[in-house]
């Protein structure tokens, strides 16, 4: 479906763009549920701290829940790579023929 997208509706024809960008959309939801996930394991007593001492949404979000899910959102990204190396099927179905 995608392939045929970007190959044929937006004529980038059989090329290596129209297979990164096939395969992006890809490992996109994987990657999504996995740094969603970790941003929602953050403990609610860091939330509560954080609204105790008057920090804003922003400055929790920057300073307290990223540094917190950093290492679930590597994760995603290493989980979504792995995907990706291995789906080097749509990559020679859509750049392998030119």
């Amino acid at each position: 479906l995608f392939r045929s997208f970007f190959a044929v509706e937006l004529g980038l024809r059989f090329s290596i763009l129209s297979g990164g960008l096939t395969l992006a959309c890809m490992v996109l939801p994987l990657f999504i549920r996995a740094a969603e996930q970790s941003l929602r394991q953050c403990p609610t007593g860091y939330r509560q701290a954080a609204a105790a001492l008057a920090l804003s949404r922003w400055g929790f979000v920057r300073r307290i829940q990223l540094p917190t899910a950093a290492p679930g959102i590597a994760l995603g990204v290493v989980l979504a790579s792995g995907r990706a190396l291995a789906e080097t099927a749509v990559l020679l179905f859509t750049a392998g023929y030119v």
